[in-house]
């Protein structure tokens, strides 16, 4: 398809850049008006990078670079953002022109230029989290590469370039687009099935069978209207916003045949795979099969007790997200407690197992979002999962390490449950090792944390009428000196409200009184 574009644009190879890039004027301040405006490289490439160095010679708008090969230059963004004010023609152009820019250039130099800027993307390049961006770089990938395979189907190369293509886009919210590419490695692999490839097999795990949990739609519309802010605030989850079609249950248990009874597939398995089939196990509401699952592969059962691993599987060991999968599969199902036995038995287990911050948000919010506050006052299931935390740690000599969101959820719950107690000893607990720091390597995310409890056990405090309590507490916790100032000064605005609202209450109680001091001569009350 290439050659066809090719002659769709004829070009030679001597003039061939000079021919494309000078039929239209390119500057970074051009406006196109053509249709292809849409498709060509995002607009925000012209900003890029302005500290990267182009060096240019007396033919107009030509790249010059070191290396022969510019797409392999030290600079890729650099090299993108030439791309763009060198075209802003459509990807199928922009195609044409990448093939005759360089004598040398080949699949693998593309291949190693994406992947440059793959490897940026992953590190929080905010350059790069254009939709757009991604997008006609595939095209061009496409157009280049994917479109000139031959018999020889997918290599290993390209499996790898599209599947990090398939998560960029699923990374910024493109189901649809990301689901084309996978298409389109389905279309090249040998009778349209899926390779044996462990990423790929992931890969259609998240877009298919429902292991995006964060795509998933709540049943319980109350319950998620109730938490919906705190949630939201918390994981920047927007579940309910993108329209997420799965396969059918038939589609997805043909594939867990393949990985528990063909030795070819049951050797791709990893925990990140079982991972995923939990969660869609979960999203399938597919609860028994899950257990029996987790009982044949890990040996733990809901009810507690050790069952032997089938010798036949590819065992493996449970690690944090494996966990929180378990988690978020019950919980999605309405059966955390049966969640919490089962990692609970893991863990046992499984002593070594590094739980990581994820998985303590994970077991905070399902066990918030599964709380009946009207039939359970007293928050069991969260209480039970903020013990199991302080146990964990406690096990292993360490204090309970902040995080921010998981504390989030916590402080929601201890207000919510009015327990100042709880509080005090997550103050202990939690903050502790805040006491150490000076105040200029305090980070602030854990002084706002800190002052929000602080003023909630301050209140507290108040309302019980404990003000020499409030003065102790100020003086045992305070951090540092701006700490103390500022809980002074909460201290007294807290002891004047209250005191305006005991003063009005009396003269309301008094106003009460006079009102029966009514004369009753002459009224006839029969």
């Amino acid at each position: 398809m290439l050659r066809n574009s090719a002659s769709r644009y004829p070009i030679t190879r001597c003039s061939s850049l000079k021919t494309v890039v000078n039929s239209r004027p390119f500057s970074a301040s051009t406006s196109v008006s053509s249709p292809l405006k849409t498709t060509t490289l995002d607009d925000s490439l012209e900003t890029f990078v302005s500290a990267f160095p182009v060096e240019t010679v007396s033919e107009p708008n030509r790249y010059v670079n070191n290396n022969n090969n510019t797409l392999t230059s030290n600079g890729p963004i650099s090299v993108l953002k030439y791309l763009q004010q060198q075209t802003n023609l459509n990807p199928r152009e922009a195609a044409t022109l990448l093939e005759f820019s360089t004598e040398n250039f080949t699949a693998e130099d593309y291949s190693t230029f994406v992947n440059r800027l793959f490897d940026l993307y992953k590190k929080g390049d905010r350059r790069l989290k254009s939709l757009r961006t991604w997008n006609s770089l595939y095209h061009i990938y496409r157009v280049f590469i994917v479109n000139n395979i031959g018999l020889q189907g997918l290599n290993a190369m390209m499996l790898h370039d599209m599947n990090e293509f398939i998560k960029i886009l699923m990374d910024l919210g493109d189901l649809p687009s990301a689901r084309g590419v996978f298409q389109l490695i389905l279309k090249n692999s040998e009778n349209g099935e899926i390779p044996n490839d462990t990423e790929i097999i992931n890969t259609f795990l998240r877009l298919y069978c429902g292991a995006l949990n964060n795509k998933w739609r709540d049943e319980s519309t109350k319950t998620r209207a109730f938490y919906q802010h705190l949630i939201l605030s918390v994981s920047k989850s927007e579940s309910n916003s993108v329209y997420y079609p799965t396969i059918g249950v038939p589609q997805f248990q043909s594939l867990l045949r393949k990985l528990l009874e063909q030795p070819e597939y049951a050797t791709l398995r990893n925990t990140e795979m079982d991972s995923l089939i939990i969660k869609a196990l979960g999203h399938h509401k597919e609860v028994s099969f899950l257990k029996k699952y987790l009982t044949l592969l890990y040996g733990v059962g809901e009810n507690g007790k050790t069952i032997a691993v089938d010798a036949s599987s590819h065992r493996l060991t449970p690690d944090s997200k494996l966990l929180s999968s378990i988690l978020i599969a019950f919980a999605h199902n309405k059966e955390l407690g049966s969640g919490i036995r089962v990692v609970e038995e893991l863990l046992s287990k499984n002593p070594d197992i590094a739980l990581d911050a994820y998985f303590w948000r994970t077991l905070m919010k399902c066990s918030i979002r599964s709380w009946n506050k009207l039939k359970d006052k007293q928050g069991t299931l969260p209480t039970k999962a903020w013990n199991m935390m302080k146990s964990y740690y406690t096990s292993r000599g360490k204090p309970v390490p902040f995080d921010r969101k998981t504390m989030l959820l916590r402080f929601y719950f201890v207000k919510s449950t009015k327990n100042s107690a709880a509080a005090m000893d997550d103050v202990k607990q939690v903050f502790q090792t805040i006491f150490y720091k000076t105040e200029k390597n305090t980070f602030m995310v854990e002084r706002v944390a800190l002052y929000q409890y602080q003023k909630f056990i301050l209140k507290d405090l108040v309302e019980c009428s404990e003000n020499s309590k409030c003065i102790d507490f100020i003086n045992e916790w305070k951090i540092d000196h701006e700490n103390g100032v500022y809980l002074e000064n909460y201290f007294k605005e807290l002891t004047e409200a209250k005191a305006n609202e005991d003063s009005d209450a009396n003269k309301l109680n008094d106003g009460d009184d006079d009102d029966f001091n009514f004369p009753m001569l002459g009224t006839n009350i029969l």
